[in-house]
């Protein structure tokens, strides 16, 4: 697995390179530890007709006054290439 630290952009879809030379199940585990320490979380994942696989993060927040009920405020999209083990972001 290959971290990426600065900016650096693939070509065929021009978004943030994150990790690469990574299976799904690695890239789901870095990205789930990383989300933790700001208190977000993975909470949706999608193939699309692309073939690659979406990924909601975001953090959980209840509506005002209401204790039971809320709903998930996006942080940031990712973006799982299984045929090139990328790992991207927006």
């Amino acid at each position: 697995m290959r971290k990426f630290t600065t900016e650096c952009k693939e070509d065929k879809y021009h978004y943030s390179m994150v990790l690469s030379e990574v299976s799904y199940d690695e890239a789901m585990d870095w990205l789930q530890r990383e989300l933790e320490k700001y208190g977000h979380e993975i909470y949706r994942t999608e193939k699309h007709i692309n073939g690659l696989m979406y990924i909601w993060t975001g953090k959980f927040e209840f509506f005002k006054g209401d204790a039971c009920c809320g709903q998930y405020v996006q942080h940031r999209m990712f973006y799982y290439d299984e045929d090139r083990g990328y790992l991207m972001g927006e």
